[in-house]
């Protein structure tokens, strides 16, 4: 189950490019690293909570943690224009997650 979320995780991140790195040339595989640290600790927080649900603010949270350590330190303006990015990655990935 774990490969496959992280499968699903990666897709969604390439999919939001939320750096925007793609366009500028930057490897398929360029989230690749943070998909796994994201599709890890989404996973773990899913099996520390035995059936109940988690929230689409705690995956937001999951991911904006991985994304500071990846690509940060962020001033509170760089992670601001992020945001929305990490919301709709952490939904979809909720979604996808969730079915």
């Amino acid at each position: 189950m774990a490969e496959g979320i992280s499968l699903a995780v990666r897709r969604v991140l390439d999919t939001e490019d939320i750096e925007g790195l793609f366009p500028l040339g930057a490897p398929m595989d360029e989230y690749q690293r943070e998909a796994g640290l994201v599709a890890e600790a989404v996973q773990g927080l899913i099996s520390h909570r035995r059936g109940a649900p988690i929230s689409v603010d705690e995956v937001a949270e999951i991911l904006q943690d991985v994304w500071c350590r990846s690509f940060g330190p962020f001033l509170a303006e760089d992670l601001a224009k992020r945001s929305a990015g990490l919301r709709r990655a952490a939904t979809e990935i909720l979604r996808v997650v969730r079915s």
